[in-house]
C-alpha cells in the first residue's frame, strides 16, 4: 500500500539514491484516494492508533434535539479503547454520574485512505504536508446506555484525520471522529490521538 499512497521510486526524476530516500515525498498538488485490504504493515499501524481520554458529543445548532438514541446529554465522556486481535474495536464510554456505555467497531480489513495536498506548507519546506484521513466502515453493537438506540445492522463510520507524507504512519493521525447510524441512532464523537 505505501508504493499506491506515492508515486514509483522509477517514476521520480532523482538520482536512484534520492528517489529512493523520498519514497513517501508528497507533491505539490497531489491528492489521492485509495480503497484496498489492508496488509500486515497498515494493520500494525492501525495497533499503535491510541485513542485520548476524552470523546466529545458532536452537536449542530440544533443541539441535543438532533441526535436520535443517545439519551445522556452530555458534551462530552471519559473514554477507553480497547483492539482486539481480531480488528473489533471496543470503545467504553462513562458519563458524569459514572453512567456507563459501550460501542463495539466490527473493523474492516479494507479501509479506504485520502490524502490532499492543501497548499499551505511553510515556506522553505521541503515539500507539502497533506492533510490525511484513514476511513472505516461497518457494523455497530453497542451496550450501557447505547443498547436501546443499536437496532440490527446499525453502522459506523470511523475516520482518523492528521497530517503527513504520502505513506501511511499511525503517528500522522491526531483526531478521529465517529459517526453512528441506523434505524434508531444518529449521532457522532470527536476527539484526540495520543499518537507520537
Amino acid at each position: 500500500m505505501l508504493a499506491l499512497l506515492s508515486s514509483s521510486p522509477s517514476t521520480r526524476s532523482a538520482p536512484p539514491s534520492a528517489a529512493f530516500a523520498c519514497a513517501c515525498c508528497a507533491e505539490s498538488g497531489e491528492w489521492y484516494e485509495h480503497t484496498a485490504k489492508m496488509q500486515s504493515y497498515e494493520i500494525e499501524e492501525l495497533r499503535r492508533v491510541e485513542f485520548g481520554k476524552t470523546a466529545s458529543t458532536y452537536l449542530d445548532a440544533a443541539g441535543f434535539e438532533a441526535l436520535k438514541g443517545l439519551s445522556l446529554e452530555y458534551d462530552s465522556f471519559d473514554l477507553s479503547t480497547v483492539l482486539s486481535p481480531r480488528l473489533s474495536l471496543t470503545l467504553s464510554f462513562k458519563g458524569e454520574r459514572g453512567e456507563r456505555g459501550s460501542l463495539v467497531l466490527s473493523l474492516p480489513k479494507v479501509a479506504t485512505s485520502f490524502g490532499a495536498d492543501l497548499h499551505d506548507a511553510p515556506e522553505g519546506s521541503a515539500g507539502p504536508i497533506l492533510y490525511k484521513e484513514w476511513h472505516f466502515k461497518g457494523v455497530a453493537s453497542g451496550s450501557g446506555f447505547f443498547k436501546r438506540g443499536i437496532a440490527p445492522g446499525t453502522k459506523f463510520s470511523l475516520i482518523l484525520q492528521g497530517r503527513g507524507n504520502a505513506c501511511l504512519s499511525s503517528a500522522d493521525f491526531k483526531n478521529w471522529r465517529l459517526d453512528i447510524t441506523g434505524l434508531r441512532a444518529s449521532y457522532a464523537f470527536y476527539g484526540d490521538l495520543k499518537n507520537p
